[in-house]
C-alpha cells in the first residue's frame, strides 16, 4: 500500500495551515474603500494557501484509491494532532490537559475503528 500520498497530504495540509495563520497575523487586509478594492497579504501566506491547494490536491488523488472509511478517519486525526501541536510550537497557542485528552480519545477511535480482525 502506498502512503506516500496521505503523508504528503498531512504534512501540506498542516504546514499550509500553520503558515497561513503566522502569515495573516503579521499582515493581512482586505479593504474596500471609495469603490477601490485593497489586498494586503505576505508571501507566508501566499505560501500557506498554495501548500493548502496541494493538500486537496492531493486529497483528490487519496480518495479513490483508499476506502474512505479507513483513509479519512486517519489522515484527520493525525492532521488535527499535528495541526494543535505545531500551533502550540509556532504560534504559541495555548494548550489544555482536556485538549490532550481529546486527542488521545480520538487516536484510540481511530484505531479501534480500524482494527483488522
Amino acid at each position: 500500500m502506498n502512503i506516500i500520498f496521505p503523508i504528503l497530504y498531512v504534512l501540506c495540509t498542516v504546514a499550509g495551515l500553520i503558515l497561513y495563520k503566522y502569515g495573516a497575523t503579521k499582515e493581512f487586509g482586505i479593504l474596500f474603500e471609495n469603490g477601490n478594492l485593497s489586498i494586503k497579504v505576505n508571501i507566508i501566506s501566499i505560501i500557506g494557501l498554495i501548500l493548502y491547494l496541494i493538500s486537496f490536491l492531493l486529497y483528490i488523488l487519496i480518495l479513490p484509491k483508499y476506502d474512505i472509511t479507513y483513509i479519512i478517519p486517519i489522515v484527520s486525526t493525525v492532521t488535527s494532532i499535528l495541526i494543535f501541536v505545531s500551533s502550540i510550537m509556532f504560534l504559541k497557542e495555548p494548550s489544555s490537559v482536556i485538549k490532550w485528552v481529546g486527542f488521545a480519545i480520538m487516536t484510540i477511535g481511530v484505531i479501534i475503528v480500524n482494527f483488522k480482525k
